[in-house]
């Protein structure tokens, strides 16, 4: 979706939020708010799409947008709770600061790493290798296709039951057999979950009906 702000610039307003939340705002502020964010994050060009508090307390669009600052605090709760941001306490420029970012896939992997500590952000607009590893979703973009919320979130699941390492390595099998799709790679990863064994790599020259694995792409 498409909005001309200025007759200049087209605002691309993401799919998803308008899908799963945007028919839950009944606050006008609220929406207005969301709005005026999205906007700045493209005008903008953001690398990492978060603002700090004190950003936009000390804002003058904001207040122009609000008619009362200190309902801001439950406009920003309002919006964590619909998920459609994602909020981390942690040093930021010499302080500490509540970041919030826009909850898609690249900004919450740039808050995970900041909570390992693999990554602190200095800014949002600097070019960030958030951490030296691709992430699950770009494995998942690399080497099956393009993300969409449902994957999305069954991205975040795995991560909670598997390694990195194992996922990781899983990927690298179902390209070797040329079987891209996230039904093969679950399935690797419950065999090895389920054996408790070191994960099954396979030898170069394996057949298919050596691969143990090889019903989920017939």
């Amino acid at each position: 979706m498409n909005i001309d702000l200025d007759g200049k610039r087209n605002f691309s307003f993401p799919i998803e939020i308008l899908q799963k939340s945007i028919n839950k705002i009944e606050n006008l502020e609220t929406l207005k708010f969301l709005i005026f964010t999205l906007y700045r994050f493209q005008a903008e060009n953001l690398k990492i799409q978060f603002f700090t508090k004190s950003q936009i307390e000390e804002s003058n669009s904001i207040r122009e947008i609000l008619d009362n600052i200190k309902k801001l605090d439950i406009i920003l709760k309002e919006l964590v709770e619909l998920g459609i941001f994602i909020t981390i306490d942690t040093n930021y420029k010499n302080k500490n600061e509540q970041l919030y970012f826009l909850n898609n896939a690249r900004n919450r992997a740039a808050l995970r790493a900041i909570e390992t500590g693999d990554w602190q952000p200095k800014s949002n607009i600097e070019e960030v290798t958030i951490i030296d590893r691709p992430t699950i979703y770009q494995l998942y973009e690399d080497n099956i296709g393009a993300l969409t919320p449902i994957i999305v979130e069954i991205l975040e699941e795995a991560e909670k039951e598997y390694s990195y390492q194992w996922i990781e390595e899983a990927f690298k099998i179902a390209v070797k057999k040329d079987a891209r799709n996230w039904s093969y790679v679950e399935a690797i990863l419950k065999r090895w979950k389920k054996d408790k064994s070191t994960p099954w790599i396979g030898e170069k020259n394996d057949s298919e009906e050596e691969d143990p694995f090889a019903h989920i792409y017939k």
